[in-house]
């Protein structure tokens, strides 16, 4: 799914994730809006693979929470994924897409457990 929405990272640190993808009528609908299913997929993999970062153990999602703020619409768009808080079992992070014109259209808090 990652190589159809043709996700592309342009910044990992060790605690945050940066992504941008491009606009495709494949994942709209009508009115040239990207599919909230899409944003929210997007949104699970920054985070996760943010909260993977800081984990020594591989991660689960357990929780996701999504806010749809404006319709999301342009020719590209920026995920940010950053943590929150690090905890012994989980971690709590947050995921944010703007659009080409820096709005930030969906946020997402995810909590995500470590697996031993």
């Amino acid at each position: 799914m990652s190589k159809l929405l043709e996700l592309k990272v342009e910044e990992i640190t060790e605690d945050r994730v940066v992504v941008k993808f491009p606009f495709k009528e494949l994942i709209s609908i009508p009115g040239y809006m990207v599919h909230g299913g899409i944003s929210m997929y997007v949104l699970d993999t920054v985070c996760w693979s943010v909260a993977r970062l800081v984990s020594d153990t591989q991660v689960l999602t357990l929780e996701l929470k999504f806010s749809f703020l404006e319709p999301l619409k342009g020719k590209e768009f920026k995920v940010i994924g950053k943590i929150l808080k690090k905890g012994k079992r989980t971690i709590f992070a947050e995921g944010e897409i703007y659009n080409d014109k820096g709005k930030l259209c969906v946020k997402a808090l995810g909590t995500f457990m470590k697996v031993s």
